[in-house]
């Protein structure tokens, strides 16, 4: 982002955006909590750059699988749960 955070400011931050989360998670309403995860998903709508080892292709978010597994797909249709540094997101 080009800007610089103390480490505490980073905690702050992130404090604030799972704080609310906690009661619905404890509660076990993870499906609710799932939901929220997904809306604040950066480049969350349309078809985006990605690359994996097989080359750059246009894809969009389709879910985060329970394990944490990016699912994307393809413009083409076809599907795929990446695990974390497996694919990339490419800037356009």
């Amino acid at each position: 982002t080009g800007h610089s955070l103390l480490p505490m400011e980073i905690l702050i931050r992130l404090h604030d955006q799972i704080a609310p989360l906690l009661p619905d998670f404890l509660l076990g309403h993870y499906a609710d909590v799932h939901r929220t995860f997904m809306r604040q998903l950066y480049r969350r709508e349309g078809f985006h750059l990605f690359t994996d080892v097989q080359g750059q292709f246009r894809a969009q978010i389709k879910d985060v699988s329970p394990e944490g597994r990016l699912v994307l797909q393809r413009e083409d249709g076809w599907e795929r749960a990446y695990a974390f540094k497996e694919v990339r997101f490419d800037a356009e």
